[in-house]
């Protein structure tokens, strides 16, 4: 899986977007446009691991220690 969250078309017509969660296989919010889908995909994408919530510090980046 690349990532959790894709960004898909509506499924009633009328031109929202949703943002379609691949580990529980559903979807997790409606948008009125692509680009707000895209960002709220984007949000969650940092917020839950595949497994879950992601846990404080899980995503962000890493940089070595110096032990010097």
């Amino acid at each position: 899986m690349v990532g959790r969250f894709n960004v898909r078309p509506g499924d009633n017509g009328d031109g929202d977007w949703l943002v379609w969660d691949n580990a529980v296989n559903g979807h997790r919010g409606r948008c009125r446009t692509e680009v707000e889908a895209n960002a709220l995909a984007a949000d969650l994408e940092l917020q839950y691991t595949v497994h879950g919530p992601a846990r404080p510090g899980e995503r962000s980046p890493r940089r070595p220690t110096d032990h010097s």
